[in-house]
């Protein structure tokens, strides 16, 4: 998963750079800032108004004590997109662009949310069950009271902590 990380970080921008340099050599360099600066504008204020929009959702829907799945969903797209659109390039501008249409995140929200499910599927499986009461590396999670370290102890909620019982200080002689 790294290296796809890697590799778009590094792509992207050599893709985007490649793809200005040849439209520029087409059309000219000026009608190429020209294009980015103007759909970064439009972009832009449709995002602005498309926020002002999810942000009544998402209040409507807390006030009737409903999550705001979907609306937050449409706020993390149209955030995205505001990125995409304030980046230089034609590529993340038509993805920026996609991403403001309604119904491209419908359809990304049915994505996500479908993979979402399967996950909460399988950890639901009565196979894994056995994973929740273990650590990262496999060993046991100790038992509520029990101490990981000495002098520390895990208590249940609302549990009282007694101090451990003071020693009287080492006293070295060095005479």
């Amino acid at each position: 998963m790294g290296w796809i990380i890697l590799a778009a970080l590094i792509g992207i921008p050599l893709v985007e750079l490649w793809l200005l340099i040849e439209l520029g050599g087409q059309i000219g360099g000026w009608w190429v800032v020209g294009i980015c600066l103007l759909t970064a504008a439009i972009g832009l204020s449709i995002a602005r108004l498309q926020g002002g929009q999810i942000l009544g959702k998402v209040v409507r829907d807390l006030r009737a004590r409903t999550a705001p799945t979907r609306p937050l969903f449409d706020a993390v797209c149209i955030v995205g997109a505001g990125f995409m659109l304030l980046t230089p390039g034609m590529i993340t501008d038509a993805l920026g662009l996609l991403l403001l249409v309604p119904p491209v995140r419908g359809l990304a929200f049915r994505l996500v949310g479908n993979r979402l499910g399967a996950l909460r599927a399988a950890a639901a499986d009565p196979r894994f069950a056995d994973y929740a009461a273990r650590g990262a590396d496999g060993t046991p999670h100790p038992p509520q009271g029990a101490e990981i370290a000495p002098g520390v102890d895990l208590l249940p909620p609302g549990a009282v902590s007694v101090p451990p019982a003071r020693r009287p200080p080492t006293v070295i002689d060095v005479d």
